[in-house]
C-alpha cells in the first residue's frame, strides 16, 4: 500500500478529530511504505507528526529505488511560509478521466477555464467565463463547484512536483505531500528536498497556474 487516501469525506469538514489524527499519525510510524498521504491533520502537533514521516518515507522509497539502505530519516525540518503562487509542474500519472467526470459540464467549464487561461479560476472569473460561453451558472452554484473541483485537482495533484511562491518572490520546487482549504483557508504541504517540508498557508485563494505539461494533461 503505496496510497492512502480518506479526505473529503461526508461529514468530515471540520476534520477527523484529534483522536483519529493520532491513529493516522502511529500507522505512518508502522507504516514505511505510504508516499501519498490523503489526509489533513487539523491538530498541528499531529499534521507536523505526519508530515515528517510522510517525508521520510519519501525518502526510504528514494533510497530503495537507487538500492540503498533504506535507513530511517528522524530529523526533517518543516518550514511556514505565505503562498501568493502556486505553479503545478508535472502533471499526473493518472488519465484525466479517471480524475474528472467527462459528462458532468460543469466541471467541464472549469477545465476549460484552465486551459484556456492556464490558472485556477476565483468564484467570479468562472462565473464571468460562463456568461461569456453563453452557460447558465448560478451564483448559489459556483463556490460547492469549485470546492468539488478543486479537492479533484489538488488531489490528482499529490505527489506531483509544484513550485511554491511566498510574497517576497522567493520561490522553492518540491513534491505535493497535502493540500486543504478550509473556510477559505488555503494550505499546500511541499516536500523540498528530502529533510524540509514548506507548509505554504494563504487566507484567501492564491493565483494557481499550470504548466504546459499540465495544459497538455487537461487538453
Amino acid at each position: 500500500l503505496r496510497v492512502f487516501r480518506v479526505a473529503n469525506q461526508q461529514n468530515s469538514a471540520d476534520g477527523f478529530g484529534r483522536f483519529v489524527e493520532q491513529k493516522v499519525a502511529e500507522m505512518m510510524r508502522e507504516n514505511k511504505m505510504i508516499t501519498r498521504l490523503g489526509f489533513a491533520a487539523q491538530d498541528p502537533h499531529w499534521n507536523d507528526t505526519i508530515n515528517r514521516l510522510l517525508l521520510r518515507n519519501v525518502d526510504v522509497a528514494r533510497r530503495r529505488r537507487k538500492g540503498q539502505a533504506a535507513e530511517e530519516v528522524e530529523e526533517v525540518q518543516s518550514v511556514h511560509k505565505s503562498v501568493e503562487r502556486l505553479v503545478l509542474e508535472s502533471a499526473p500519472d493518472k488519465a484525466r478521466w479517471e480524475v474528472f467526470d467527462e459528462s458532468d459540464q460543469k466541471k467541464a467549464l472549469c477545465v476549460a477555464f484552465i486551459v484556456e487561461r492556464k490558472r485556477l479560476p476565483t468564484p467570479q472569473q468562472l462565473q464571468g467565463y460562463a456568461k461569456e460561453r453563453g452557460e447558465k451558472l448560478a451564483y448559489s452554484a459556483v463556490a460547492p463547484l469549485l470546492k468539488d473541483f478543486q479537492e479533484a485537482l489538488f488531489g490528482a495533484a499529490l505527489g506531483t512536483t509544484v513550485r511554491g511562491e511566498d510574497s517576497l518572490r522567493n520561490a522553492a520546487s518540491g513534491r505535493l505531500l497535502a493540500s486543504s482549504v478550509k473556510n477559505n483557508r488555503w494550505t499546500f504541504e511541499v516536500a523540498s528536498g528530502d529533510r524540509m517540508v514548506i507548509v505554504y498557508t494563504a487566507d484567501k485563494q492564491p493565483i494557481v497556474e499550470v504548466s504546459h505539461e499540465w495544459y497538455n494533461w487537461l487538453s
